[in-house]
């Protein structure tokens, strides 16, 4: 329902998942949706500022789950939401199946994403 409600009418799946809404206010209620879903799924979570780096934006949760340490991350840009999360199972000793390693370089790389495709007129693509 909540996809209806915020206008999402494109979802881009990769290292991150990116939601483009109608518009901020779309994006922002988004965003507090998958907020309480994240709660609701991980409720030994905290929020995290020292995750998103200063990232405008973007509010993370932290905190050991039973496969290990997780983080998730939710970055609202204009009409964009993007959904971050990483994971450090217990007892890793490979860089390769260590996700939460790589969220601040994934978190700026969105984020620069959406800045240049902003300056760059991209953003109604």
């Amino acid at each position: 329902m909540i996809p209806q409600v915020t206008g999402t009418d494109r979802i881009a799946k990769a290292a991150s998942n990116v939601y483009r809404t109608a518009g901020a206010a779309e994006a922002e209620l988004l965003r507090d949706d998958f907020v309480e879903t994240t709660r609701e799924m991980y409720p030994d979570l905290v929020e995290d500022e020292t995750v998103p780096q200063n990232i405008s934006g973007t509010r993370c949760w932290s905190g050991d789950v039973a496969q290990g340490r997780a983080s998730v991350c939710l970055m609202v840009y204009g009409r964009y939401m993007a959904e971050f999360s990483g994971l450090r199972p217990v007892g890793n000793e490979d860089p390769a199946n260590d996700s939460l390693r790589t969220m601040s370089q994934r978190l700026a790389t969105q984020y620069v994403k959406f800045v240049r495709s902003e300056e760059m007129s991209l953003g109604e693509n």
